[in-house]
């Protein structure tokens, strides 16, 4: 699979038994998006991390946009850390930090994402 942001092409890795996407750019990985699976069968995404020089590209955006495309649909969780160990009993990766908020708010506004895929799962 890959991603194109002119003038760069990025490959990504999928691997469907843990969920997890790498991103690699010329065979150097930059990047890992991690999705779970919740009792319901939604795809959350339950971390994300690409390097410093390769932020504010769309290239979140755009591994969100091929992940929607791949699982029909990836939500994003508005609890916070607190209330996501409380209610699920253990640590749990879904709450957003602040780069996953803006993420979050990117896709919105690009339409990458639905409003009703950002939910908190307790409520």
């Amino acid at each position: 699979m890959r991603v194109y942001i002119s003038p760069f092409t990025f490959n990504i890795e999928v691997d469907e038994d843990s969920m997890t996407w790498r991103i690699y750019y010329a065979d150097v990985r930059i990047g890992e998006f991690e999705f779970r699976e919740d009792e319901k069968e939604r795809k959350w995404l339950s971390g994300c991390e690409i390097h410093a020089d390769y932020q504010r590209k769309g290239l979140g955006g755009s591994v969100i946009r091929k992940a929607v495309k791949h699982y029909g649909a990836v939500y994003f969780c508005t609890a916070d850390r607190i209330d996501m160990n409380h209610y699920y009993g253990e640590y749990d990766s879904r709450y957003l930090t602040e780069e996953g908020v803006k993420l979050m708010e990117s896709c919105l506004k690009k339409r990458i994402i639905r409003k009703s895929w950002t939910i908190n799962p307790w409520d």
